[in-house]
């Protein structure tokens, strides 16, 4: 719960910041990492901070930097100790599972005997059948294990399967986890993206001379599951007219991989590989660019795709997971997933079309921008989980 960090790793501290200005909260937080006295500092400043209540929960210090599941397997043990103290000492209204982990790290709280709601928590999306063939064959036999595992073991984890049959309420980000929850809670599990934006990082972009370079931006890990090889397949196929450059921000295992591929190819000149870009030097970066690429193929929701949106660029990606979501369509344009040969001729096609029309490409970028506006502020993050709050309090959900 990293504070003052964006995209994922601000997750768990937006939701503490908005949802404390209307409760009192006990949180259980990870202390590790130098975490316990950077959120101790920030709570600090909050005008709310009378209503915050810090409970940091360490691991040992072999697990600190190493065996991520391990170490949250020990941290939800302890957790669930420290839960039952702060239950019996103190008026406590409601449980909150606030977590962008999935459902394998269930924690224990169908112990608690107190109203629980669980969530937002992925880990139902997979990458569909048709998609796969833009993988090396070892990433397709882990995507295939993997689907196969989740599909499995959600079946038979016991701190899974209780905690949705205790919860109230189970928050899904994308349809896909939707479906394979309702499975074992019904219709107690609702749609809602475990991300927001700042009001501060909205961004109004005018329309750029036609004349101008097309700056496409990507932004996001180079790893297989991100699907960079489609964008990459599309791009070779641009016409020569349209002047356009790619900016690649971000690293990952495949980094290497994927510069020499581009190395080999024409379109070289035409994409910057940046690495790993700090988040407020991502937003100029956003600033600059006129066309946002997701060509993920597993994504719960995509911190970057709002971070775009709200810079007002319109979105080119997958109708797949959290950008089906959360694109819609005044805001981008969805690629469908039917074939290769289709993925790659229609993203190039979405390109081309936005990149000769610069009417269209502000149009796209305010309805995202509005969107954002709309649905997906921090701070009307914080009203709608609150009005959550009371409807499980007072039995009102249906």
């Amino acid at each position: 719960m990293p504070p003052n960090k964006g995209s994922e790793q601000g997750v768990g501290w937006n939701w503490l910041r908005e949802l404390s200005k209307y409760n009192e909260v006990y949180v259980l937080f990870y202390a590790g990492q130098g975490q316990k006295e950077a959120v101790e500092e920030s709570v600090s400043l909050l005008p709310q901070r009378a209503n915050i209540h810090l409970i940091p929960i360490d691991v040992p210090k072999f697990f600190q930097n190493r065996l991520y599941r391990i170490r949250y397997e020990i941290w939800q043990m302890k957790a669930y100790i420290a839960a039952k103290k702060i239950i019996k000492k103190n008026k406590i209204d409601l449980i909150h599972q606030v977590t962008i982990a999935a459902w394998w790290f269930s924690g224990y709280y169908y112990l608690l005997n107190k109203k629980l709601i669980w969530g937002p928590i992925s880990g139902g999306q997979y990458i569909p059948f048709k998609a796969l063939p833009f993988l090396r064959i070892r990433d397709r036999l882990y995507e295939a294990i993997r689907t196969i595992l989740t599909r499995t073991m959600i079946r038979v984890s016991i701190s899974a399967r209780m905690n949705f049959k205790k919860a109230e309420l189970v928050l899904a980000p994308n349809e896909s986890s939707l479906k394979l929850f309702r499975r074992f809670c019904n219709n107690r599990c609702v749609l809602l993206s475990e991300i927001g934006i700042h009001e501060s990082t909205k961004i109004e972009k005018g329309i750029k001379k036609q004349t101008n370079k097309i700056e496409l931006l990507w932004s996001g890990l180079l790893i297989p599951g991100k699907n960079f090889g489609l964008l990459f397949e599309s791009l070779k196929l641009m016409p020569k007219d349209i002047d356009w450059e790619l900016i690649v921000a971000g690293e990952g295992r495949l980094l290497e991989y994927w510069q020499k591929k581009v190395d080999k190819t024409k379109i070289k000149h035409r994409l910057q590989f940046l690495g790993k870009i700090p988040f407020q030097a991502m937003q100029d970066l956003y600033n600059d660019a006129d066309i946002f690429i997701f060509p993920s193929l597993r994504e719960a929701s995509g911190s970057v795709i709002l971070e775009a949106m709200a810079h007002g660029l319109p979105v080119i990606a997958l109708e797949l997971n959290g950008a089906k979501y959360i694109v819609e369509k005044n805001c981008g344009i969805l690629v469908p997933v039917k074939n290769k040969t289709q993925m790659i001729n229609d993203f190039r096609d979405a390109i081309i079309k936005l990149c000769e029309n610069p009417e269209l490409r502000y149009e796209l970028g305010e309805n995202a921008r509005k969107r954002v506006e709309e649905y997906f502020l921090w701070e009307k993050r914080g009203e709608m989980m609150n009005d959550i709050y009371h409807k499980v309090l007072n039995k009102e959900l249906q």
